[in-house]
């Protein structure tokens, strides 16, 4: 499971680095601190697939989706954290 997880981070990772210099689509959420760009939504959908695919049977709490699935494992995915630098093209996100 250990590489599986790093995996995730890479691809994911990939994702948000490619996206770093494109333009951006950015949306309010709840508030105008609280953004999510196309790139959010798509490593969180990279992330959530994979793990859709190699874990059936796991729940999934993701910050973009909410909870999906029922069961005793539960992943917790935020797909950027600190959109607001991403934004701002500062290498303050993960």
């Amino acid at each position: 499971m250990e590489q599986f997880i790093k995996n995730l981070a890479l691809g994911a990772g990939k994702i948000l680095r490619d996206g770093f210099s494109k333009p951006l689509n950015i949306k309010e959420k709840s508030a105008d601190w609280d953004l999510v760009t196309q790139f959010d939504l798509a490593s969180e959908k990279y992330i959530v697939d994979k793990i859709h695919k190699k874990y059936s049977s796991h729940a999934i709490f993701s910050e973009e989706q909410g909870q999906t699935g029922k069961g005793k494992n539960l992943w917790i995915i935020d797909p950027l954290d600190g959109t607001r630098g991403f934004k701002k093209r500062l290498n303050s996100f993960a």
